[in-house]
C-alpha cells in the first residue's frame, strides 16, 4: 500500500494497523511529521527498508544525515571510481553500482551487504539496526539496481521483511505458495479469505486438463487466531487446526474457493 502525500490528491495521516513494512524510496520526500511517525512505528515493532538518500527520512535525499533508527551515519556520498569501478556482493549475486551511494559508517547497525571499489575496500552496502522492538535496515545503493535482477530484490526481501503471515502446502507437506494467489479482506462477518488457483490457466494453455488438489493454508496465529472457518455461499465448515501459532484449513480451491474465518 502506498502511502503518499499529495497537494490536492492525498495525504497519509496515520500508518494503517496491520502493516508491518515501510519501504522508504531513494528520492522520498518526508516532513519531520512523517519521520516521527515512522520512528514511533519501528520502535513498536515494525521494519523499515530505505533506499539511497531515503537513510535521512525527513533530510536532504541530495546530502542526508542518516536518521538515529539506521545505527549508521553518512560520511559524504561515495561515486563509482573510473577504473573497474564499484559492485555490491549480496549472497551468491554480484550486482553493479553505476551511480554514487551513500557512505555508511556504521554505529550500532551490521552489515549484511558489502559494496567493493578498488581504491576504497569495502564500504557498508545494506545495514541493519534494532531499534526499540523493531528493526531499520538501510540499502546504501538506490532501488533501481535492484529492477533487472529480481532474485537480489527477493534476497533482499527475505533478510528485511517478517516472516511470511500464510503459508501454503500440499497435502503431502510440499510448499505451493506459487501456484495460489490469496486475498484477505476484513468484513462485519469476520475475515474473508479467497483463494485462487493458477494452475487451471497453466493446464489450458499446455491443453491439459486441469486437476484441483486438496491445499493446506495457515495463517500465523498472531494475525488473526480464528477458530471457526465455512466456505460460502455453500454454508460447509471447516475444522481448523492449530499447532505452532498457525491455524491451519484444509481447502479444495477447483479453481477457487471463498471462506469465512472467524
Amino acid at each position: 500500500r502506498r502511502l503518499l502525500n499529495a497537494d490536492n490528491a492525498q495525504h497519509w495521516e496515520t500508518i494503517p494497523a496491520g502493516m508491518r513494512a515501510l519501504i522508504v524510496p531513494a528520492r522520498a520526500c518526508l516532513t519531520a511529521s512523517d519521520a516521527a511517525k515512522i520512528d514511533a512505528f519501528v520502535c513498536a515493532g515494525g521494519r523499515i527498508i530505505s533506499f539511497g538518500g531515503g537513510v535521512g527520512l525527513a533530510q536532504p535525499a541530495a546530502a542526508p544525515e542518516a536518521n538515529p533508527l539506521f545505527g549508521v551515519t553518512v560520511a559524504g556520498s561515495m561515486p563509482p571510481p573510473i577504473w573497474r569501478g564499484m559492485r555490491m556482493e549480496f549472497g551468491n549475486l554480484n550486482l553493479s553500482l553505476p551511480d554514487p551511494i551513500p557512505d555508511f559508517r556504521m554505529q550500532s547497525a551490521e552489515a549484511l551487504a558489502w559494496a567493493t571499489t578498488a581504491s576504497e575496500g569495502f564500504l557498508p552496502a545494506i545495514t541493519r539496526a534494532r531499534a526499540g522492538s523493531g528493526y531499520a535496515f538501510a540499502v546504501a545503493p538506490a532501488e533501481t539496481v535492484f529492477a533487472d535482477t529480481p532474485e537480489a530484490m527477493a534476497a533482499l526481501w527475505k533478510a528485511a521483511l517478517p516472516a511470511p503471515l500464510i503459508r501454503l502446502r500440499s497435502i503431502d507437506g510440499h510448499d505451493v505458495t506459487d501456484r495460489y494467489t490469496v486475498y484477505l479482506r476484513r468484513h462485519q462477518k469476520g475475515l474473508v479469505m479467497h483463494v485462487i488457483d493458477h494452475q487451471v490457466a497453466n493446464e489450458v494453455r499446455k491443453g491439459k486438463r486441469y486437476r484441483a488438489a486438496y491445499v493446506d493454508l495457515s495463517l500465523d496465529a498472531n494475525l488473526y487466531p480464528f477458530r471457526e472457518a465455512e466456505v460460502v455461499p455453500q454454508g460447509q465448515r471447516l475444522q481448523p487446526a492449530s499447532e505452532k501459532g498457525w491455524n491451519t484449513v484444509r481447502l479444495f480451491p477447483a479453481p477457487e474457493v471463498t471462506v469465512v474465518l472467524q
